[in-house]
Protein backbone atom coordinates (compact mmCIF):
# COMPACT_ATOMS: atom_id res chain seq x y z
CA UNK A 1 0.00 0.00 0.00
CA UNK A 2 1.26 3.45 -1.12
CA UNK A 3 -0.17 5.06 2.14
CA UNK A 4 0.82 2.66 4.10
CA UNK A 5 4.48 2.69 3.12
CA UNK A 6 4.88 -0.65 3.22
CA UNK A 7 5.67 -1.90 -0.09
CA UNK A 8 9.10 -3.58 -0.85
CA UNK A 9 11.88 -0.47 -2.20
CA UNK A 10 12.88 -1.37 -5.87
CA UNK A 11 16.07 0.27 -5.44
CA UNK A 12 17.30 -2.00 -2.91
CA UNK A 13 16.10 -4.76 -4.26
CA UNK A 14 18.51 -3.95 -7.08
CA UNK A 15 21.07 -3.42 -4.84
CA UNK A 16 20.79 -6.75 -3.48
CA UNK A 17 20.09 -9.07 -6.30
CA UNK A 18 20.47 -6.81 -9.12
CA UNK A 19 18.29 -5.87 -11.86
CA UNK A 20 17.19 -9.33 -13.93
CA UNK A 21 17.57 -11.08 -10.58
CA UNK A 22 14.44 -8.36 -9.73
CA UNK A 23 12.83 -9.30 -13.28
CA UNK A 24 13.29 -12.45 -12.64
CA UNK A 25 11.78 -13.22 -8.55
CA UNK A 26 8.91 -11.10 -9.82
CA UNK A 27 8.03 -12.67 -12.98
CA UNK A 28 8.80 -16.30 -11.14
CA UNK A 29 6.33 -16.65 -8.78
CA UNK A 30 2.97 -15.89 -10.19
CA UNK A 31 1.15 -15.33 -13.80
CA UNK A 32 1.11 -11.47 -14.93
CA UNK A 33 -2.91 -11.44 -14.10
CA UNK A 34 -3.02 -12.68 -10.77
CA UNK A 35 -2.69 -10.94 -7.29
CA UNK A 36 0.76 -10.89 -6.13
CA UNK A 37 1.84 -10.82 -2.55
CA UNK A 38 5.86 -10.19 -2.29
CA UNK A 39 7.37 -13.40 -0.74
CA UNK A 40 11.27 -14.33 0.31
CA UNK A 41 10.26 -17.47 0.00
CA UNK A 42 10.77 -17.64 -3.82
CA UNK A 43 14.42 -15.81 -3.76
CA UNK A 44 16.12 -19.27 -2.84
CA UNK A 45 14.54 -21.47 -6.18
CA UNK A 46 15.87 -18.38 -8.90
CA UNK A 47 18.48 -17.85 -7.52
CA UNK A 48 20.03 -21.53 -7.30
CA UNK A 49 18.70 -21.89 -10.84
CA UNK A 50 20.79 -18.95 -12.02
CA UNK A 51 23.88 -20.49 -10.16
CA UNK A 52 23.39 -23.34 -11.71
CA UNK A 53 23.00 -22.43 -15.29
CA UNK A 54 25.96 -20.37 -14.62
CA UNK A 55 28.12 -23.00 -13.54
CA UNK A 56 26.95 -25.12 -16.41
CA UNK A 57 28.31 -22.22 -18.83
CA UNK A 58 31.46 -22.36 -17.21
CA UNK A 59 31.41 -25.91 -17.05
CA UNK A 60 30.76 -26.52 -20.95
CA UNK A 61 33.60 -24.03 -21.64
CA UNK A 62 36.01 -25.96 -19.49
CA UNK A 63 35.03 -29.46 -21.25
CA UNK A 64 35.90 -27.73 -24.55
CA UNK A 65 38.91 -26.38 -23.58
CA UNK A 66 40.13 -30.46 -22.90
CA UNK A 67 38.02 -32.00 -25.52
CA UNK A 68 41.25 -34.18 -26.22
CA UNK A 69 42.02 -35.36 -23.30
CA UNK A 70 38.37 -36.49 -22.53
CA UNK A 71 36.97 -39.61 -23.95
CA UNK A 72 33.88 -39.59 -26.51
CA UNK A 73 31.54 -41.27 -24.41
CA UNK A 74 30.05 -44.77 -25.84
CA UNK A 75 26.63 -44.27 -25.51
CA UNK A 76 26.43 -40.63 -26.66
CA UNK A 77 23.85 -41.57 -29.88
CA UNK A 78 21.95 -42.06 -26.90
CA UNK A 79 22.90 -39.01 -25.27
CA UNK A 80 22.45 -36.81 -28.07
CA UNK A 81 18.78 -38.17 -29.23
CA UNK A 82 17.90 -37.39 -25.11
CA UNK A 83 19.66 -33.81 -25.13
CA UNK A 84 17.87 -32.93 -28.64
CA UNK A 85 14.47 -34.20 -27.15
CA UNK A 86 15.02 -32.24 -24.24
CA UNK A 87 15.50 -29.55 -26.33
CA UNK A 88 12.20 -29.54 -28.32
CA UNK A 89 10.60 -30.16 -25.61
CA UNK A 90 11.27 -27.49 -23.59
CA UNK A 91 11.67 -24.95 -26.79
CA UNK A 92 7.80 -25.74 -27.56
CA UNK A 93 7.05 -25.04 -23.85
CA UNK A 94 8.76 -21.91 -23.57
CA UNK A 95 7.82 -20.29 -27.20
CA UNK A 96 4.08 -21.72 -26.26
CA UNK A 97 4.34 -19.66 -22.83
CA UNK A 98 6.07 -16.29 -24.36
CA UNK A 99 3.89 -16.19 -27.31
CA UNK A 100 0.41 -17.05 -27.07
CA UNK A 101 -0.22 -17.39 -22.94
CA UNK A 102 2.56 -14.72 -21.88
CA UNK A 103 2.64 -16.73 -18.64
CA UNK A 104 6.39 -16.18 -17.67
CA UNK A 105 6.49 -17.93 -14.57
CA UNK A 106 6.29 -20.91 -16.94
CA UNK A 107 8.74 -19.40 -18.73
CA UNK A 108 10.80 -19.82 -15.97
CA UNK A 109 9.65 -22.99 -15.09
CA UNK A 110 10.55 -24.52 -18.04
CA UNK A 111 14.42 -23.09 -18.28
CA UNK A 112 14.55 -24.70 -14.79
CA UNK A 113 13.58 -27.90 -16.34
CA UNK A 114 15.72 -27.72 -19.35
CA UNK A 115 18.74 -26.74 -16.85
CA UNK A 116 18.05 -30.05 -14.65
CA UNK A 117 18.05 -32.04 -17.81
CA UNK A 118 21.09 -30.61 -19.80
CA UNK A 119 23.03 -30.79 -16.07
CA UNK A 120 22.72 -34.15 -15.67
CA UNK A 121 25.49 -35.17 -18.36
CA UNK A 122 28.71 -34.97 -17.72
CA UNK A 123 32.37 -33.27 -18.96
CA UNK A 124 32.54 -36.07 -21.44
CA UNK A 125 29.28 -35.13 -23.07
CA UNK A 126 29.28 -31.60 -22.37
CA UNK A 127 33.12 -31.64 -24.81
CA UNK A 128 31.42 -33.47 -27.24
CA UNK A 129 27.40 -33.61 -27.87
CA UNK A 130 26.46 -31.20 -30.22
CA UNK A 131 23.35 -30.79 -28.92
CA UNK A 132 24.36 -30.28 -25.30
CA UNK A 133 25.87 -27.27 -27.38
CA UNK A 134 22.35 -26.78 -29.06
CA UNK A 135 20.16 -26.95 -25.99
CA UNK A 136 22.52 -24.69 -23.92
CA UNK A 137 22.53 -21.81 -26.29
CA UNK A 138 18.65 -22.19 -27.03
CA UNK A 139 18.33 -21.74 -23.58
CA UNK A 140 20.39 -18.38 -23.06
CA UNK A 141 18.64 -17.07 -26.35
CA UNK A 142 15.74 -17.61 -25.04
CA UNK A 143 16.66 -16.42 -21.19
CA UNK A 144 17.50 -12.78 -23.42
CA UNK A 145 13.69 -11.37 -23.59
CA UNK A 146 13.29 -11.70 -19.38
CA UNK A 147 17.01 -11.65 -18.11
CA UNK A 148 18.89 -9.64 -20.92
CA UNK A 149 22.06 -8.53 -19.19
CA UNK A 150 22.35 -12.45 -17.52
CA UNK A 151 21.85 -14.03 -20.93
CA UNK A 152 24.41 -11.42 -22.39
CA UNK A 153 27.26 -12.29 -20.24
CA UNK A 154 26.09 -15.94 -20.51
CA UNK A 155 26.57 -15.98 -24.18
CA UNK A 156 29.84 -13.97 -24.14
CA UNK A 157 31.24 -16.98 -22.15
CA UNK A 158 29.64 -19.24 -24.81
CA UNK A 159 30.18 -17.51 -27.69
CA UNK A 160 34.21 -17.49 -26.87
CA UNK A 161 34.10 -21.60 -26.02
CA UNK A 162 36.75 -23.30 -28.02
CA UNK A 163 35.30 -26.00 -30.56
CA UNK A 164 31.71 -24.90 -31.17
CA UNK A 165 30.15 -27.09 -33.60
CA UNK A 166 26.82 -24.52 -34.25
CA UNK A 167 28.28 -22.09 -36.57
CA UNK A 168 25.59 -22.54 -38.79
CA UNK A 169 22.41 -22.21 -36.17
CA UNK A 170 23.40 -19.57 -34.39
CA UNK A 171 25.89 -16.35 -35.45
CA UNK A 172 28.36 -16.34 -32.80
CA UNK A 173 29.76 -12.79 -33.21
CA UNK A 174 26.16 -11.63 -32.99
CA UNK A 175 24.81 -11.00 -28.80
CA UNK A 176 22.26 -13.07 -27.46
CA UNK A 177 19.49 -10.47 -28.28
CA UNK A 178 20.01 -10.56 -31.84
CA UNK A 179 20.14 -14.24 -32.30
CA UNK A 180 17.30 -15.80 -34.85
CA UNK A 181 14.30 -17.41 -32.19
CA UNK A 182 15.03 -21.17 -32.03
CA UNK A 183 13.29 -23.24 -34.14
CA UNK A 184 11.83 -26.78 -33.65
CA UNK A 185 13.63 -29.66 -35.20
CA UNK A 186 11.68 -30.74 -38.45
CA UNK A 187 11.30 -34.64 -37.61
CA UNK A 188 10.32 -33.66 -34.39
CA UNK A 189 7.39 -35.71 -33.11
CA UNK A 190 4.04 -33.54 -32.30
CA UNK A 191 0.90 -34.30 -30.88
CA UNK A 192 -2.43 -33.50 -33.28
CA UNK A 193 -5.51 -33.81 -30.84
CA UNK A 194 -8.56 -35.01 -32.62
CA UNK A 195 -11.98 -33.37 -30.61
CA UNK A 196 -15.09 -34.44 -31.69
CA UNK A 197 -17.80 -31.71 -30.21
CA UNK A 198 -14.79 -30.56 -28.02
CA UNK A 199 -14.42 -33.85 -26.64
CA UNK A 200 -10.62 -35.38 -27.04
CA UNK A 201 -11.12 -38.72 -29.26
CA UNK A 202 -7.50 -39.48 -30.50
CA UNK A 203 -3.86 -38.15 -30.16
CA UNK A 204 -1.82 -39.20 -33.12
CA UNK A 205 1.95 -38.55 -33.63
CA UNK A 206 3.26 -36.15 -37.06
CA UNK A 207 6.10 -34.51 -37.52
CA UNK A 208 7.20 -30.97 -36.90
CA UNK A 209 7.66 -30.60 -40.87
CA UNK A 210 4.23 -32.16 -41.71
CA UNK A 211 2.49 -29.78 -39.21
CA UNK A 212 4.44 -26.58 -40.90
CA UNK A 213 2.50 -27.92 -44.34
CA UNK A 214 -0.85 -29.08 -42.55
CA UNK A 215 -3.54 -27.43 -44.09
CA UNK A 216 -7.73 -27.64 -42.45
CA UNK A 217 -7.98 -29.69 -45.30
CA UNK A 218 -5.08 -32.53 -44.57
CA UNK A 219 -5.20 -32.22 -40.97
CA UNK A 220 -9.09 -32.76 -41.15
CA UNK A 221 -8.37 -36.21 -44.06
CA UNK A 222 -5.92 -37.61 -41.26
CA UNK A 223 -8.24 -37.36 -38.31
CA UNK A 224 -10.81 -39.04 -40.15
CA UNK A 225 -8.17 -42.05 -40.92
CA UNK A 226 -8.39 -42.40 -36.97
CA UNK A 227 -11.04 -45.41 -35.93
CA UNK A 228 -11.70 -43.65 -32.76
CA UNK A 229 -12.82 -40.37 -34.50
CA UNK A 230 -14.43 -42.41 -36.78
CA UNK A 231 -16.88 -43.89 -34.06
CA UNK A 232 -18.65 -40.82 -33.83
CA UNK A 233 -18.63 -39.47 -37.50
CA UNK A 234 -19.48 -42.14 -38.64
CA UNK A 235 -22.93 -41.64 -37.17
CA UNK A 236 -23.16 -38.36 -37.61
CA UNK A 237 -22.14 -35.56 -40.42
CA UNK A 238 -19.33 -33.50 -40.14
CA UNK A 239 -20.75 -30.08 -40.08
CA UNK A 240 -17.28 -28.04 -39.74
CA UNK A 241 -13.63 -28.12 -38.95
CA UNK A 242 -11.11 -26.31 -37.34
CA UNK A 243 -7.90 -26.45 -37.27
CA UNK A 244 -5.13 -25.06 -34.69
CA UNK A 245 -1.74 -24.76 -34.40
CA UNK A 246 0.38 -22.84 -31.31
CA UNK A 247 3.89 -23.27 -30.59
CA UNK A 248 3.23 -25.55 -27.99
CA UNK A 249 -0.47 -27.18 -29.08
CA UNK A 250 -2.13 -28.06 -32.52
CA UNK A 251 -5.40 -29.71 -32.55
CA UNK A 252 -7.85 -30.67 -35.21
CA UNK A 253 -12.00 -29.82 -33.86
CA UNK A 254 -14.50 -31.86 -35.89
CA UNK A 255 -18.25 -30.86 -35.14
CA UNK A 256 -20.76 -33.07 -36.13
CA UNK A 257 -24.32 -32.78 -35.54
CA UNK A 258 -25.99 -33.86 -32.84
CA UNK A 259 -28.67 -35.93 -32.50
Amino acid sequence: SKSKHNGVDPGQMFKEYGIDSTRLLMLGSVAPTSQRNWDDATFPGVLNWQHKLWLTVQEFRKARSEAETLQIPADIAAAEASLRDSRNYYLRGITMSYQVTHQFNRVISKMQGLTGDIRRFGAEYKAHCVEFERALAMQVVALAPIAPHFSAELWAGLATSAGLKTTSEFNWSRPAHLQTWPCLDSDYKRELTCSVNMAVKDTLKISQDQLEQMTESSATKLALSSSEVRLYTDQSPVLQTRLKIYPGLCAVVVHTKIH
